[in-house]
């Protein structure tokens, strides 16, 4: 019976909440925009708690979510969509018993804020070679006499990944029209989770106020390429460990196969005989 009414009612909640994120998603008119608006205002209000708005909307932005997850980049999208993988990871393991129901429903609603975080990491060691190249860009640009705001403006063009090119032209859109290249690299800073983006935005704001840029951007180029091979050096050694457990294990199929033949063999001679 208990059985039952816990499937009966992560049912309902999934159906619900699915029509709440439908509602909520931008595709509905005024009742969804109405509902929206005031379930956003009212998480807004919360300062501390685990619904903190402003630390879930920081949270998403650093780990580039909209890349990952599109329109449910957004704390009231984000948290419509883990609450209804709850449900409905509860209502898949309901199926087999209460204490499954609560495992997969937690693991369903973590799973967003999983992918989202390793799609960052993975994201952060692809665009070290573009970070090198944007400060190898703005030392060239500035030991030629060009400002370092200029610079900045510019050095999207010699940026690769979709994800940096694009918040790097938001950050040459932000000091092209406000001028304020302190608070548009604080800005760029809260867009990824990555020490050395952030290092690089204290780096600029060091060379604006030292006037020492291509000398401080040059040293970190080096560090940089030291980075890079050690990098390098451990996806080598991560291969080479890969090749050799590929390589016993063939080896230990290969003798269980001929050991499995032999005793085979020898036990049909024996029958024979």
């Amino acid at each position: 019976m208990i059985h039952l009414m816990v499937t009966g009612i992560a049912v309902i909640i999934s159906i619900l909440v699915f029509c709440l994120l439908y509602a909520v998603s931008g595709t509905i008119e005024a009742a969804g925009a109405k509902s929206y608006l005031y379930i956003n205002n009212r998480l807004k209000e919360r300062k501390t708690g685990i619904l903190n708005y402003q630390e879930l909307k920081l949270f998403l932005n650093k780990n580039g979510a909209v890349h990952v997850i599109g329109r449910f980049a957004e704390p009231v999208r984000y948290l419509g969509l883990c609450i209804a993988l709850l449900f409905l990871g509860m209502f898949l393991g309901s199926g087999i018993n209460l204490i499954m129901a609560v495992c997969m429903g937690s693991l369903a609603a973590a799973l967003p804020g999983i992918v989202i975080i390793l799609s960052n990491k993975k994201c952060n060691d692809r665009i070290l070679p573009d970070i090198k190249c944007i400060y190898q860009f703005i030392a060239i640009q500035t030991s030629a006499g060009v400002y370092i705001s200029d610079a900045l403006t510019e050095c999207y063009e010699a940026v690769e990944n979709k994800r940096l090119r694009k918040t790097m032209l938001k950050l040459s859109n932000e000091i092209a029209m406000e001028g304020n290249v302190e608070e548009a690299l604080d800005h760029f800073s809260e867009s990824f989770d990555n020490s050395y983006i952030d290092t690089f935005c204290i780096i600029i704001k060091q060379s604006m106020e030292s006037g020492r840029a291509v000398d401080l951007l040059n040293d970190m180029v080096e560090q940089l390429r030291e980075v890079e091979n050690n990098i390098l050096v451990k996806k080598e050694e991560k291969l080479r460990r890969k090749t050799g457990i590929y390589q016993m294990a063939f080896f230990a199929g290969a003798m269980v196969f001929f050991i499995y033949a032999f005793v085979y063999d020898i036990g049909k001679l024996i029958t024979n005989f």
